[in-house]
């Protein structure tokens, strides 16, 4: 080493913040790619290092911004070493299910592939075993390990009780380690599995959330990092550092439909059929027309709409002209009329069905009559064919009429009429 002597170096400040130390390079080392090559030389403790060959650190990290506003990152090869002394270490291990605990949490939590599994619908306590152990080819003397918990993370028991307790930390005195020791204890956990890392469907990684999914993958914070204090054999120097790495959590969420009942007054999915007019012609018996309209919020679909003249009583539901009328009355049949639509029908139009139908021909016998009309007026149901909001508005008279026929009134045919039926056959109607 002697014999390398830099032809120029600079002292390059720096700054160091949450375990990352940034350089400040000089104006000229900040242009890429640089006049020629420059390294950087730092002086590094080891407080952390596995017996054998071991990673120092994972090689320096450059970012720069290019004059298109882009940042690029530049990472060098890692350093190894090879180190003596005590290095200690801690793993975690996860239990699932605890029926001792008076906790009711802990019987839900599962091990899966490896990963501790929370329950996805409230607080859960968490069984963890711990694993301190020394690495080194020397004895670590006095170990002290420190378990520093997130918010939400707090322990409830362990085994062996622990030394000190403080606001998210836990400590323990382990006394000696010889190489290749262990010391195992055991702690529980409460997990809050509200607060977390959410990812989707079966994936490690943490995209957005879509609730229609199967089910989402989410990671809870336990334990932040353990660190440890001990006195190496080797160097008989005390260590202190970060001894374990960050254990966390897998929580699978599976997203729950409930169905709510919906409470809305005065509201009926319904249609609501009625009689808007009766038209009539007292010499053209040919001209009557009936409109009809659908005031509800549904459509309604094959009902009949029945004429009568002269009826014996005011018609009622599931009444047909046939049996309240003689010898003259008229029927219609509507395949669909649509909420909030009107219709007029007529005498001989497509919905007229006449074989249901005897009407006068050349004009009203003479005197005075009565026409009543009833819309959704046969069906197969107490109310008729089409369930309606109100069925109280289908009926429509009497309306009067005087007939000026001096002779006898033909009807349209004098052949019996069959009995009705819920839905005419096709082709029956005009």
């Amino acid at each position: 080493i002697n014999t390398l002597v830099p032809t120029h170096a600079l002292t390059v400040s720096y700054t160091i913040s949450a375990g990352v130390v940034n350089f400040e390079l000089p104006a000229a080392q900040r242009q890429a790619p640089a006049d020629q090559h420059w390294h950087l030389i730092t002086l590094n403790t080891l407080l952390r290092a596995h017996h054998g060959t071991n990673v120092v650190n994972e090689g320096p990290v450059i970012n720069y911004t290019d004059p298109f506003s882009m940042l690029w990152t530049a990472r060098g090869d890692p350093v190894t070493v090879e180190a003596h002394g005590a290095v200690v270490w801690v793993d975690y291990e996860c239990e699932g299910g605890y029926e001792e605990s008076s906790w009711p949490g802990s019987a839900a939590v599962t091990v899966y592939e490896g990963n501790c599994t929370l329950p996805d619908y409230g607080p859960a306590e968490v069984i963890i075993d711990v694993l301190a152990y020394n690495v080194g080819d020397a004895i670590a003397r006095s170990v002290t390990i420190t378990l520093a918990l997130p918010a939400g993370v707090t322990i409830t028991e362990s085994l062996p009780v622990w030394d000190v307790l403080t606001n998210q930390e836990v400590v323990w005195n382990l006394g000696d380690l010889a190489p290749g020791a262990w010391k195992q204890f055991q702690i529980i956990l409460w997990i809050e599995p509200a607060d977390g890392e959410w990812g989707g469907e079966g994936d490690e990684g943490m995209s957005s959330v879509a609730l229609l999914e199967p089910y989402i993958m989410g990671e809870i914070l336990g334990i932040k990092r353990a660190d440890g204090e001990f006195t190496d054999d080797h160097s008989q120097q005390v260590v202190q550092g970060q001894v374990g790495d960050a254990l966390w959590f897998k929580v699978r969420f599976m997203p729950r439909l409930v169905y709510l009942p919906v409470l809305i007054r005065d509201y009926s999915y319904a249609p609501d059929l009625l009689v808007n007019a009766l038209n009539v012609d007292q010499t053209k018996p040919a001209a009557l027309t009936v409109e009809i309209a659908n005031l509800g919020n549904a459509p309604a679909t094959n009902f009949w709409v029945d004429l009568y003249l002269d009826p014996e009583t005011p018609p009622e539901v599931n009444q047909s002209w046939t049996m309240l009328c003689h010898p003259y009355g008229a029927a219609w049949f509507v395949e669909s009329l649509a909420a909030g639509e009107s219709l007029t029908i007529a005498i001989d139009d497509v919905y007229y069905q006449t074989e249901q139908s005897r009407w006068p021909v050349d004009g009203y016998p003479s005197g005075e009559h009565a026409l009543w009309a009833y819309v959704d007026s046969w069906g197969g149901e107490s109310w008729a064919a089409a369930r309606e909001s109100n069925e109280g508005n289908n009926r429509y008279g009497p309306v009067a009429l005087t007939g000026t026929s001096s002779g006898a009134v033909m009807p349209q045919s004098y052949e019996p009429i069959p009995p009705r039926p819920l839905v005419p056959a096709r082709g029956t109607g005009r």
